[in-house]
């Protein structure tokens, strides 16, 4: 069936409205999740340095790993968004805050943990996820030495597994609310653009 040149036009005017509201549900998601990060990541970037220098259990070096892991899971029970691992200086895990039947990665690779050691201000800043081997997320570190040598790093991730739950159902509400506003406020225009045609070629 050959359309006629009205139908064409509004085609045209669909099919262009619908790519435009795509592309700008895709980067406004995008960008709010890297400010989400970026602002997280900054105001946390002195936690596990602050740990390290307040507490005993890590300031001296660590000497007891029962009680640091006792240590990390109290901590995680004042703030679930928040998980806590004990490196040492080649990035193997030796202490965590999770549960013994969370899958863990071996060892974490430094080089992001040195940058942000080093160099801090480049954020957001990610680095591998002990849980995931497929993600990344923003963190704070921090050294730890035991007599004046380096003994390993305090890594603390900012958005645990339990967190990313709970901030997945709040986005997919939000996404929702969202989405239905942006179709309803296009829809408006689009009929108000084809009325527009409609007057003009008629």
């Amino acid at each position: 069936m050959r359309l006629c040149f009205y139908q064409r036009i509004a085609v045209i005017v669909v099919s262009v409205f619908m790519l435009i509201l795509v592309l700008f549900f895709i980067a406004s998601s995008h960008l709010q999740s890297h400010t989400r990060n970026e602002a997280e990541q900054k105001m946390q970037q002195n936690l596990a340095s602050h740990l390290v220098n307040s507490n005993p259990l890590l300031r001296y070096g660590v000497s007891d790993l029962a009680a640091l892991k006792s240590l990390f899971s109290s901590l995680m029970l004042l703030d679930p968004s928040v998980e806590f691992y004990y490196l040492d200086e080649t990035g193997s895990i030796i202490a965590h805050s999770a549960g013994s039947e969370i899958a863990l990665r071996k060892s974490i690779d430094l080089t992001p943990i040195l940058e942000f050691i080093e160099a801090p201000g480049n954020f957001p800043l990610r680095a591998d996820d002990p849980k995931n081997s497929q993600t990344r997320k923003i963190f704070s570190a921090s050294p730890i030495f035991k007599d004046g040598e380096l003994q390993g790093y305090l890594y603390v991730i900012l958005g645990s597994q339990q967190y990313d739950s709970i901030l997945a159902e709040l986005k997919e509400s939000q996404a929702l609310r969202e989405f239905i506003l942006f179709v309803s406020a296009g829809l408006v225009a689009l009929l108000v653009v084809m009325l527009v045609l409609f007057k003009l070629i008629t």
